[in-house]
C-alpha cells in the first residue's frame, strides 16, 4: 500500500506546493491532499507520474509491509524452483528453477515501473518512448524464464519440451543445468535482438510522422 507520510515528504523535499503538484499532474488539489491524508489511494498512473517528478522509484512510495511481501513471494517461489527439481530427483532443474521464478518475479515488478503512455510500444505494450534497451532487456528475459519455467513443469508432468527432449532433462544434474542455461541465454539474446530491431523501426516511424 502508498505510504501517505511518504507522499508528503518527497512533495515537500521536492519543494512542491499542492498547487505545483496539482499542475504537474493535472489533478485537483483536493485528490493530492485526500492522498496525503490517506483518505483516498493514487492510481498507478499517478504513482508513476509522483515517481518520475520524484527522481525516485515507484517502490520508494509504498509501506515498508509492502515491500516485506514482495520478499516473501521471493521467498516462496524460491523454493517452489527447488522443490520442482527434488521432485524430478534433479538438482539442475532445483537450481535453473529456483533462479527463473524468482527472476520471473522480479522483472516483472520491475516492469511496473515503466509506463503504458501514447506512442510506439514494446512486446508487452509498455511506451517505448520512456523506455531504453533495458526494457527490452527485462522483457527478453521475462520470455526466457517464462520458457525455462515451461519446460520444467513440462518434466514434471512427463511431456517433451518445445525444445528439450525429455530424455535429455533424464540427463545427470549438471548437464541439464548447462542445456537450461545455454537455452535460457540463446532465447534471451535472440529476444532481445527482434525487439531492439523492432523497437528502433517503430521509433524511426513514430518521429518521422
Amino acid at each position: 500500500m502508498v505510504n501517505k507520510d511518504l507522499l508528503k515528504f518527497y512533495r515537500e523535499d521536492n519543494d512542491l506546493t499542492y498547487e505545483d503538484l496539482s499542475k504537474e499532474l493535472r489533478c485537483p488539489k483536493k485528490i493530492i491532499e485526500l492522498w496525503e491524508q490517506g483518505e483516498l489511494v493514487p492510481r498507478e498512473d499517478d504513482i508513476k507520474k509522483l515517481a518520475k517528478l520524484y527522481n525516485i522509484s515507484p517502490k520508494d512510495l509504498y509501506t515498508e509491509e509492502h515491500n516485506k511481501s514482495t520478499l516473501i513471494i521471493s521467498i516462496i517461489l524460491l523454493l517452489l524452483g527447488v522443490a520442482c527439481g527434488f521432485v524430478v530427483k534433479n538438482y539442475g532443474i532445483s537450481i535453473m528453477g529456483a533462479i527463473s521464478f524468482v527472476v520471473l518475479y522480479k522483472l516483472i515488478t520491475i516492469l511496473e515501473d515503466y509506463s503504458k503512455d501514447n506512442g510506439p510500444k514494446s512486446l508487452f505494450g509498455y511506451s517505448l518512448l520512456n523506455g531504453d534497451i533495458s526494457l527490452y532487456f527485462i522483457e527478453a528475459n521475462i520470455i526466457a524464464s517464462a520458457y525455462t519455467i515451461i519446460t520444467i513443469a513440462l518434466r514434471l508432468f512427463k511431456v517433451n519440451s518445445l525444445v528439450l527432449n525429455i530424455d535429455i532433462l533424464k540427463s545427470p544434474d549438471m548437464n541439464v543445468l548447462l542445456i537450461m542455461v545455454v537455452s535460457y541465454i540463446a532465447l534471451m539474446v535472440l529476444t532481445f535482438i527482434i525487439e531492439f530491431i523492432f523497437g528502433r523501426l517503430l521509433l524511426k516511424k513514430y518521429k518521422d510522422v
